[in-house]
C-alpha cells in the first residue's frame, strides 16, 4: 500500500524490527533506555554555563554562517535540472506493484559497527495479510511470521505467538512496501540512467534523489522491468554504506502458514 509518509533511512527500518521484537522476547530493554536522559540533561547546564562567560566564542560563531551557505547551494545541484518526479515517471511501476499477489524480497545492508559485515534479510509476502520474515543474527536465527492478526516469533529456535493483535509498525514498519513508498514520495526525482538486465530480464535503470529529513538529500538507483513495470533492484547509498533491495518471485505459489 503506497503511503506519503516522510522517509526515515531503511536501514533503521530494520534494525527497528530486530530491536522491537528483541524487546518483546525480554520483556524488559525499556528500563534501560529510559535510565539513559538522566545524565544527558544534568551535563546539559554545565555546558551552558562554560560557553556564556566567553564572549570571544560570538566572532567564532560567525564564521560557521558562510560555510554553511554554499551546502545549501550545493543541495540542489544533486537533484539534476533534467530530474522528473518520481510519482509521474514510474506511476506505471507504482500501479502494477498494487496489483502484485506474491513476492519475495531479500535486503542487504550495512552492519550496526565498522566490522565491515553486512547484514541480510529475506521477506516473503502474500497479500492482503501474511509475511514471514528471516534474519541471521548473533544470537541466531530470527524469523517472524504475520498472519492477520496473529504473529509468531522465532528467536533461538523456539516459536512464540505474541499476545494480541500486533502491528507491523511496531517493528520499525519495515515491510516489502517500505522501499516503493520510499521512491514513491512527491518530493523525489529520477533521471534514466539506461538498461541493464536482471536474472533475464531486461530493466530501465533510473538514478533517485531522495530527499530525507533525517539522513539528508539521499541518491539512489531503481531497476524496473520493461515488460512488466516491476521493480527487480533498488539501492540505497546511505551513510553506512550502499543498501541493496532485490524483488523476486512475483505472483509465485509461496505458502506462509502457522508455525505452531
Amino acid at each position: 500500500m503506497l503511503c506519503s509518509r516522510r522517509h526515515r533511512p531503511l536501514r533503521f527500518l530494520v534494525f527497528g524490527l530486530l530491536a522491537g521484537s528483541l524487546a518483546l522476547a525480554a520483556c524488559g530493554g525499556s528500563a534501560t533506555d529510559s535510565e539513559t536522559p538522566a545524565p544527558t540533561a544534568s551535563d546539559a547546564p554545565a555546558t551552558v554555563a562554560a560557553a556564556s562567560p566567553t564572549a570571544e566564542p560570538t566572532t567564532a560563531a560567525e564564521t560557521p554562517t558562510p560555510e554553511s551557505t554554499p551546502e545549501a547551494t550545493e543541495s540542489p545541484t544533486e537533484a539534476p535540472a533534467t530530474g522528473t518526479a518520481a510519482a509521474e515517471v514510474l506511476a506505471p511501476t507504482f500501479a502494477a506493484w498494487e496489483q502484485v499477489e506474491s513476492l519475495r524480497m531479500k535486503m542487504t545492508m550495512p552492519g550496526s559497527d565498522a566490522s565491515g559485515e553486512t547484514l541480510q534479510m529475506v521477506m516473503e509476502m502474500v497479500r492482503p495479510d501474511r509475511m514471514r520474515v528471516s534474519m541471521e543474527t548473533a544470537e541466531g536465527t530470527f524469523e517472524m511470521i504475520i498472519i492477520g492478526d496473529v504473529t509468531y516469533m522465532n528467536l533461538g529456535g523456539t516459536w512464540t505467538e505474541l499476545p494480541g493483535p500486533q502491528d507491523l509498525s511496531t517493528y520499525g514498519a519495515l515491510s516489502p512496501d517500505e522501499p516503493i513508498d520510499e521512491v514513491s514520495a512527491p518530493d523525489v526525482t529520477v533521471v534514466q540512467s539506461g538498461t541493464e538486465t536482471i536474472d533475464g530480464v531486461t530493466c530501465t535503470v533510473w538514478d533517485l534523489t531522495i530527499p530525507d529529513e533525517e539522513a539528508g538529500t539521499m541518491t539512489g538507483r531503481i531497476w524496473v522491468g520493461a515488460d512488466d513495470n516491476l521493480p527487480r533492484r533498488m539501492v540505497f547509498e546511505t551513510p553506512e554504506g550502499p543498501m541493496t533491495v532485490e524483488y523476486s518471485g512475483y505472483n509465485e505459489d509461496i505458502t506462509i502458514e502457522p508455525p505452531i
